[in-house]
């Protein structure tokens, strides 16, 4: 297959009983030319994975394979340019003192491009980014948030990458300039046809860009599947959740977040990790055990919509009200 998959990658940090199963064995593919979204809340193990596929973590199990090749442990300076990573915030990663063009340059030098064509290579970057009249002496601490996001992402740019991660790039932003990022996300990502892995907990925003949809909670995969079907029909009651999350002029907004914090990922629950804060599993009906004795399987291969729920095929939840039943409850 050409592009990127993945194979039980698992990523766990300390020994024994205080052992962070950051990473839980997960599958995934990004053929070339598509877009993955991994969307979920803050600690669901989504930085993680990306620094994984980067080549950033060290796995502790699992493989990553590229066009086909698993990608060792330890990788070539070649296998590491081919994968690349923007980061979350600009404003970390992009030295303060450095200008754009030393910025660029340096990147450009370490993808073994000559000295002598750096110019119109950081030229070809700036207008990629939609940046072309910036001046190359400007330093970072002069420019705006979406301009500094933008030279951080044609930085990754640099060394040509077959697979190309945005881990939060839009998370700083206001809401023109993080519509343009994701505009020009989808720009790119057609003009090259490289696969792109959008990480972010806007499952709106991952929706815009995506073909596909995987959505982690507590380093693990709890559903996946093709973007419109999996925001519009979730099978999963945390993919519900992160939908109805999303606020909507006219509608109150969910509240079931509010009072359930997330489980110690050290010390994760027994059976299904999500059945503590589950709106449809034992909390609400007994009958459910199920949920918190034996752990939903993981999802590999098979339908091309699935999600680790024991209840995945069932009319769950059928008592609740829908969103257009509350909707009109606001309006009226």
């Amino acid at each position: 297959m050409n592009g990127l998959t993945i194979d039980d990658l698992t990523v766990a940090y300390g020994h024994g009983r205080g052992r962070l199963m950051a990473v839980n064995r997960v599958s995934l593919s990004v053929p070339r030319g598509t877009t993955l979204g991994v969307v979920g809340e803050s600690g669901s193990g989504k930085s993680t994975l990306a620094r994984a596929i980067a080549g950033l973590v060290a796995p502790s199990g699992g493989e990553i394979r590229l066009d086909g090749r698993q990608l060792p442990a330890r990788r070539s300076r070649q296998d590491l340019r081919r994968i690349q990573l923007a980061f979350q915030d600009p404003a970390s990663s992009l030295s303060p003192r450095m200008s754009i063009a030393r910025l660029l340059g340096d990147a450009l030098a370490a993808a073994g491009v000559p000295r002598e064509q750096r110019r119109d290579r950081i030229d070809e970057l700036l207008e990629a980014v939609q940046l072309p009249a910036i001046s190359r002496d400007s330093r970072p601490g002069s420019l705006s948030g979406g301009q500094r996001q933008r030279i951080a992402l044609a930085r990754a740019l640099a060394s040509e990458p077959e697979i190309l991660m945005c881990d939060e790039v839009t998370s700083a932003l206001d809401v023109s300039a993080r519509g343009a990022m994701l505009n020009l996300l989808t720009d790119l990502q057609r003009r090259y046809g490289w696969g792109l892995i959008f990480i972010s907990h806007d499952i709106s925003a991952v929706r815009h860009v995506s073909d596909d949809i995987a959505v982690m909670y507590l380093g693990r995969i709890a559903e996946k599947g093709p973007a419109e079907t999996v925001v519009s029909a979730p099978h999963h009651p945390y993919t519900r959740m992160l939908v109805e999350s999303v606020p909507v002029l006219g509608r109150t907004p969910v509240d079931e977040f509010d009072d359930l914090d997330p489980p110690d990922p050290r010390n994760p629950p027994a059976g299904c990790v999500f059945h503590p804060r589950c709106p449809v599993g034992p909390l609400r009906d007994s009958t459910r055990i199920l949920c918190t004795t034996g752990a939903p399987a993981s999802l590999t291969g098979g339908r091309p919509h699935q999600a680790a729920c024991h209840f995945a095929d069932e009319a769950i939840d059928t008592d609740r009200p829908s969103r257009a039943e509350r909707e009109h409850d606001v309006i009226t």
